[in-house]
């Protein structure tokens, strides 16, 4: 087995051991393995362990479900994004993994190594199946059926600041329609004092801002999921959606705290909130929060063809490890979360949009939550790669993907080689990936 996929996945005998335990009753961090739906429970409440990501969503919906429930209470452990696959493979090898499980695009492979719950049947008899969001749905499914399913969703789209384009004599009301068009604008911007440019707020070169230009400019970046599935980034449109970033990157148009890993202190999404970003590129968190300027929202992110948009349609999904004693309360808050208008409410809050997004377009209609509307819209249209060595293969810090890009942008490497390694890399992860299974 691979360093990448060891790193990834916690060691091979972690999560090739994990099929064997998933009988294993899960716990809370650090508590035994409880023995039945009883335990964890007291004066008639059900207590349902949880371990969630650090996006603001998962806390939203456990606060406003607690708050509205006597009977179940969630009890929520925020991880690291870094951390949260590789500790929750482990918890699952030593019986002690919690009851629901938040994830992003790991879900397909904590579901094909048997780690969770199959919720097809409770999920397709919910009355508003028809309106879930297709793309996040689709993240949890292996061979047509349901492991993951979603509590927040969020589309990647361009944002522009209508107050600086005021500012330095462009139309506030005509967003850029290409990667070009969003460099001139930007050079325009950078007359402007104290202001920056373009930003991704810390995430170029991966995937969430950088596949929907190359979608949007009629390239892909993986087939089907599948076994036999094939990552295609090295082509033409990926090379030349890395190079304008190349471009932006040294004409200095972009901002310094954009270089991954480099803005430990998060100012780069604090001066976006503070009004000195021009454009930017990424989820509704960026404007969420701001004060003294009036944003605009692009249903999607530009790339070269004009009037084409893509959009990452991401967010937070959820699981129930295989086994849980409290699988029933645990199906209670999912099916709470993709029904209800409370966080429906709880999502807007955080910059998502709820599961439904029907409810979510009449909660945003009747807010006048305009950014909210972009969102819904942005979601629509956004797609979300599924596969099971996603992680591995592009999300990692350390994967083929991320760090050919950010070589490519920040290195001014040949693309051409890196782009090929990387490919062939990621096929070797994928088919290595498959092979487990």
């Amino acid at each position: 087995m691979s360093a990448d996929i060891k790193r990834w996945l916690a060691g091979s005998a972690a999560v090739v051991a994990a099929v064997g335990l998933v009988g294993c009753s899960p716990s809370g961090p650090g508590e035994s393995s409880p023995s039945g739906e009883g335990q964890g429970s007291t004066g008639g409440v059900t207590t349902v362990t949880m371990w969630g990501r650090e996006t603001g969503a998962p806390a939203a919906a456990v606060e406003k479900f607690n708050a509205t429930h006597t009977d179940i209470q969630i009890e929520l452990s925020i991880v690291p994004d870094a951390e949260i696959i590789t500790k929750y493979a482990q918890s699952v090898r030593a019986g002690t993994a919690p009851d629901l499980i938040g994830t992003f695009t790991s879900g397909p492979l904590l579901a094909a190594q048997g780690m969770l719950e199959d919720l097809t049947d409770r999920v397709e008899a919910l009355p508003n199946r028809a309106d879930l969001a297709v793309a996040a749905m689709n993240a949890g499914l292996i061979e047509g059926r349901t492991y993951t399913v979603p509590l927040g969703v969020q589309g990647s789209q361009l944002y522009w600041n209508k107050t600086l384009f005021e500012q330095a004599g462009l139309d506030p009301e005509k967003p850029p329609a290409t990667l070009e068009e969003v460099k001139a604008i930007a050079e325009k911007l950078s007359e402007l004092p104290d202001v920056i440019p373009f930003s991704t707020i810390g995430s170029t070169g991966g995937a969430w801002p950088g596949f929907p230009s190359i979608w949007a400019s009629g390239g892909e970046v993986l087939t089907p999921a599948g076994p036999d599935q094939q990552a295609v980034f090295d082509n033409d449109t990926t090379k030349a959606v890395l190079a304008w970033y190349r471009d932006m990157w040294t004409s200095g148009l972009m901002a310094k705290t954009d270089q991954p890993n480099q803005d430990p202190g998060g100012v780069g999404l604090q001066n976006a909130h503070a009004g000195k970003v021009g454009m930017a590129v990424g989820g509704g968190y960026i404007v969420v929060g701001t004060e003294g300027a009036e944003w605009g929202y692009l249903p999607g992110i530009p790339g070269f063809v004009n009037g084409s948009l893509g959009s990452f349609a991401g967010g937070d999904v959820l699981g129930i490890t295989a086994g849980s004693p409290k699988v029933d309360a645990a199906r209670a808050f999912l099916e709470w979360a993709m029904t209800s208008e409370d966080n429906a409410r709880a999502m807007a809050s955080t910059g998502n949009a709820g599961p439904d997004l029907a409810l979510a377009s009449r909660v945003a209609e009747e807010a006048g939550d305009q950014l909210a509307l972009s969102q819904i819209a942005t979601i629509k249209v956004g797609s979300w790669p599924a596969s099971i060595a996603y992680g591995p293969a592009i999300d990692a810090p350390t994967g083929p993907y991320n760090v050919a890009a950010q070589a490519i942008v920040f290195e001014g490497v040949d693309p051409d080689e890196a782009l090929a390694k990387a490919q062939a890399d990621a096929n070797a992860l994928i088919k290595e990936a498959y092979d487990q299974v």
